[in-house]
């Protein structure tokens, strides 16, 4: 494995870079967690395929700017990223925010993917916006959306409490697994490092702006493009698999993990890297 930091879309965005495979896997992280959140799959898929692991803009040990958060900015980061690396084609996977950062990847550039995994999101923009925005203010698992995106009262609000915020977050979403302090190190470094939990914020901040993308974007070059879409059963389930199914897409394989709430990667990694591990090997063929 090497890690290295790259200067795309103006901003110092870091990576790493895994195993040496003629196919290529995107592995894209989610909040409030860096790269370093994906390392149960390097082992496994490391050995099959070439992995790129990067940390989005405003996480771990990339650059937080002061703008570009919508994730078509976020996206262009990670083509520009793969450009410098000589990479044509690649199977991304996105969970949580990276979902809808792979989400806008496959929009904008079809002809760089050979498949998209989305694991445990709800893709703004997509069929079912409206209702989930209109029940999220009553359901306490959602109620975080609207807080986090006030991206400046809630920097402030848990400024000094880094970590008893990831933790509590992260501890009230998880079934298999309750993470400690030592779990966590990693991301409360990386809140607490230039303004990382506001610029971690941002990402939620800029769904309004991902959703208006989203709902006039044209589909018809990826209607048909390998979907694999993941849910945890106490979690996510089939949330995903309805969001594409409703928005005309027509290739799309659903999984739903037993065992996990949210942390897909933490709390079922085997069951995971299997699934993940089995469609990249399909769309190959």
């Amino acid at each position: 494995m090497k890690s290295a930091t790259a200067n795309v879309n103006q901003i110092d965005l870091y990576y790493r870079d895994v195993g040496a495979g003629d196919q290529t896997v995107i592995l894209l992280h989610g909040f409030p967690e860096t790269g370093d959140a994906l390392a149960p799959a390097v082992a496994a898929l490391g050995a099959r395929y070439r992995l790129i692991i990067p940390d989005l803009r405003g996480f771990g040990r990339s650059q937080r700017p002061t703008s570009g958060y919508d994730k078509k900015t976020v996206a262009t980061d990670i083509k520009l990223l793969i450009d410098q690396l000589g990479v044509e084609r690649v199977d991304m996977v996105g969970y949580d925010i990276g979902a809808r950062v792979a989400y806008a990847f496959a929009l904008q550039y079809p002809e760089r993917l050979r498949s998209l995994t989305v694991a445990e999101a709800f893709i703004e923009g997509l069929p079912g916006t409206a209702q989930f925005k209109q029940i999220a203010p009553t359901v306490p698992r959602l109620k975080h959306f609207a807080e986090f995106a006030d991206a400046d009262g809630a920097e402030q609000r848990y400024l000094g409490k880094e970590d008893e915020l990831i933790l509590r977050f992260m501890n009230s979403r998880t079934k298999a697994k309750q993470f400690n302090a030592d779990d966590v190190a990693e991301y409360v470094a990386s809140f607490r490092r230039d303004r990382g939990m506001w610029a971690a914020f941002k990402h939620y901040q800029a769904f309004d702006q991902d959703a208006a993308y989203i709902q006039g974007a044209d589909i018809s070059r990826i209607a048909g493009l390998p979907i694999l879409t993941i849910g945890c059963a106490d979690g996510g389930r089939d949330t995903l698999e309805r969001q594409f199914k409703q928005a005309g897409f027509t290739n799309i394989k659903p999984a739903v993990l037993d065992g996990c709430v949210h942390w897909i990667f933490a709390e079922t990694p085997a069951e995971t890297i299997r699934t993940i591990g089995d469609f990249s090997a399909a769309a190959s063929r």
